[in-house]
């Protein structure tokens, strides 16, 4: 069996790259198949058996792909790794309105309505920001579900989601879902001392792991909070500064008092992040489900996490969690109270391991090579 695995340049930074990545170490080490990662669609020959492409969102790389495959006449698998974008795209406000420190919900409900707007201008009219919600993605995720032998979401939220946003409900049989996954194997927890005085950052805190950027809404998180400073909060990830997101952010950040920003950490030490933190926090507009919510409960840390409407709830969370609606601030800052007197406890997650993730993709390739699938 081998297998060409499509996706964009610099793929090691992001879910999608994780994914790949991860999927084909469990693979070889387990099914001894034979995968290249190729990031240019004149790699692809006609010597593989199958091409797996990943990610809509990079639309015109994908579609790359999908026409070379197609005209080689290769079977193709893909993933998604697609949720509602409507929700997460930076609002004009972002530029202009100095004085706004909370994304309520009345004004993405708003926002959401102009995009639909927005989505049917052509597409050198369209800021590129909004390219994830126009009438020509909708037409490329069309194309690429119907041009898809077996459709391979991170969950099954995500593939109706998916087969909904582009009007083909009839293509959900080909839909097999596969996990995202987490490992925890050869992580090292730092003693209390070494981890508290190598970060200086005092303890009690609540946590968030992720870039910082607007659709991750620290925004919200920081200013739900501002009536109690006096417990800390640590923000870990790069931050997205050619956005005034990040320049807001800070301000309102100094203005709270007790936040702390810290941008390298290697991934091995964030589980010791996740491990001393109180809670974990990701108010997120869009994840699916969001790998550091998994990297959080592995080490037993509650999570306040965003409602169904931004994340596949019932697929991954089924305990120490808290879902919340990520523009309210009155429940906000109730569900990060509650959890925050939660205690840690150990999680279950053997269901979202890359052993199983090898599994289920292993059963879906050789289900469409063995000439099974629908």
């Amino acid at each position: 069996m081998r297998i060409a695995y499509c996706i964009r340049e610099k793929y090691e930074n992001g879910g999608d790259g994780i994914q790949a990545i991860k999927t084909k170490e469990y693979l070889v080490k387990k099914y001894n198949v034979n995968i290249d990662i190729i990031t240019n669609p004149n790699q692809l020959d006609a010597s593989y058996d199958l091409a797996h492409i990943f990610n809509y969102a990079t639309t015109d790389l994908s579609k790359a792909f999908f026409n070379k495959a197609l005209e080689l006449k290769l079977k193709i698998v893909s993933s998604p790794i697609y949720w509602d974008y409507s929700y997460s795209i930076m609002p004009l406000y972002m530029y202009f309105w100095c004085d706004k420190n909370f994304i309520s919900e009345c004004f993405i409900q708003f926002h959401r309505f102009f995009h639909s707007i927005i989505s049917l201008l052509p597409k050198s009219l369209i800021k590129e920001s909004y390219t994830n919600v126009s009438s020509r993605f909708k037409r490329h995720i069309r194309f690429f579900v119907k041009n898809s032998e077996l459709i391979l979401p991170n969950s099954y939220e995500e593939g109706e989601l998916c087969c909904s946003f582009a009007g083909i409900n009839d293509e959900k049989s080909k839909i097999r879902v596969v996990y995202n996954g987490v490992d925890v194997s050869g992580v090292k927890i730092l003693g209390r001392e070494e981890f508290f005085s190598k970060y200086n950052i005092p303890q009690n805190y609540i946590l968030q792991v992720g870039r910082v950027e607007y659709p991750k809404n620290q925004m919200n998180l920081i200013s739900a909070m501002m009536d109690f400073p006096e417990i800390p909060i640590v923000i870990v990830g790069t931050p997205n500064e050619k956005y005034p997101y990040v320049h807001k952010l800070r301000k309102l950040a100094a203005k709270r008092g007790n936040v702390y920003f810290l941008e390298h950490v290697t991934h091995d030490e964030v589980y010791s992040f996740y491990y001393y933190a109180k809670i974990h926090v990701l108010l997120s507009m869009r994840e699916s489900p969001g790998l550091v919510n998994l990297e959080a409960l592995s080490q037993g840390c509650p999570i306040v996490i965003s409602d169904e409407r931004c994340l596949p709830v019932k697929t991954y969370f089924k305990e120490n969690f808290i879902s919340v609606n990520p523009f309210n601030k009155k429940k906000i800052k109730n569900a990060i109270m509650r959890a925050y007197e939660m205690e840690h406890k150990k999680v279950d997650l053997s269901e979202f391991s890359w052993e199983k993730v090898a599994d289920q993709t292993y059963a879906a390739y050789s289900e469409l090579l063995n000439g099974s699938s629908k």
